[in-house]
Order: structure tokens, then C-alpha cells, then sequence
């Protein structure tokens, strides 16, 4: 099989290091160059593998997987997508000690020690709300609070509960949390040298 993946890699003419796949790639081939040429640009350094059947099954899972998301955001109350410089202006980030990055595509949010990132969400005013977040499910040592309005709903510790894949879980918030409002303030705060996240984006649904 390692000789079919080489066999299925060419070299591109007249551009140095620079190769070609051939019918190796989906959805579409790629150009291959060294990492030093691509400081300036998002890239990749390795690729699932996947057999022909196992890409047809990979493809239906996702796609009802984007649907079931679809369903999802249009039932939401509020979606806030962490390290999404627009949405977390729209919801009025604060935070310290705190970062957005990108990781396997998606944009996120983490707090170091002593830090907090907290966000405004809309709520519908003494429903059974949830909250929902989605983070990487191979992070280790991960422990932190999450509080609504400055009241402490959650304590969450990530150590390796799925590897290789997102998980996303969900914190009740209570109703006296809620009364007579229609926004919260939503903050994660790491423990003492922890890490709250990342976070790569939250959702606010009645339960």
C-alpha cells in the first residue's frame, strides 16, 4: 500500500521540491512543498486514510452530521463562535490571560491560569436553558469552573475522553439564573495552573 500512496505522488516540472498527488486525495488532489514555503498560509502536515468504502461511509456520517448541526443552530436561542473576532464582538468578550487560535480548521478560545474569557448570551427569561460546548476530545489536563451571571453551574476536567474527535457537552442552567432576563453573562475560568479550553464555540438552547 505504501508503494500505491508513492506511486500516486509526481513531481511537478520546472518547480523545485514541489509534487503533485494523482487520484490519491479527496475531495481533490493536492499540491505538495515543503513547510518552509507555506509560513504565510494555512496547511497541513497529515491526512486520515481511508479506503474506498470507508470514505462513501465517512461522507454519509458527515453529512448527517451537518444536518443534525443545522437543526441544531436553527433551534438555538444564541450561538457564540469562540476565536471568531465578529461573534465575539457581537457577544461582548471580555477576557484576560486569554487566546483565540485555530485548530483542526476550527477557530477557539482557551484562558490560561488566572484567566477568564466570558461572553454575553441571549436566554429566554426563566426557561430550562442548556448550554452546550464543544471542545477537542484529546486534551489532557484540562480543569476549569463555568458561571452564569457569577454563579458557578459547572466544574469540568478534559483528560483524553475521545481522542482524535470533537465532543460536545452540556451544563444545565438553572432557571433562577434566568428570571426576568434576556441576556447572561457566560464566563470559563481555569484553576490554579490549569487550562480553561479550548472552547471552540458554545450554543444556547431551552432544554
Amino acid at each position: 500500500m505504501a508503494e500505491d500512496v508513492l506511486e500516486r505522488i509526481q513531481r511537478v516540472d520546472n518547480e523545485p521540491l514541489t509534487f503533485q498527488t494523482a487520484d490519491l486525495i479527496r475531495p481533490a488532489d493536492l499540491e505538495l512543498k515543503p513547510l518552509y514555503q507555506l509560513h504565510d498560509r494555512r496547511y497541513a502536515v497529515y491526512w486520515d486514510r481511508f479506503t474506498p468504502g470507508e470514505w462513501d461511509d465517512y461522507q454519509a456520517e458527515f453529512r448527517a452530521a451537518q444536518a443534525r448541526l443545522k437543526e441544531e443552530e436553527a433551534q438555538a436561542l444564541d450561538i457564540i463562535r469562540l476565536g471568531d473576532s465578529e461573534s465575539e464582538l457581537n457577544h461582548n468578550l471580555q477576557s484576560e490571560i486569554s487566546w483565540p487560535s485555530t485548530y483542526r480548521g476550527r477557530n477557539c478560545r482557551d484562558a490560561r491560569s488566572g484567566g477568564f474569557f466570558s461572553f454575553e448570551a441571549n436566554v429566554a427569561g426563566g426557561e430550562p436553558t442548556r448550554l452546550f460546548a464543544t471542545f477537542w476530545g484529546g486534551e489532557r489536563n484540562r480543569a476549569f469552573e463555568i458561571l452564569v451571571d457569577g454563579t458557578k453551574i459547572a466544574y469540568q476536567e478534559l483528560d483524553n475522553e475521545r481522542p482524535g474527535d470533537f465532543i460536545e457537552l452540556s451544563y444545565d442552567i438553572p432557571e433562577s439564573l434566568t428570571k426576568g432576563k434576556s441576556k447572561v453573562t457566560i464566563r470559563f475560568e481555569p484553576l490554579q495552573d490549569r487550562t480553561a479550553g479550548p472552547v471552540f464555540g458554545c450554543r444556547v438552547s431551552r432544554r
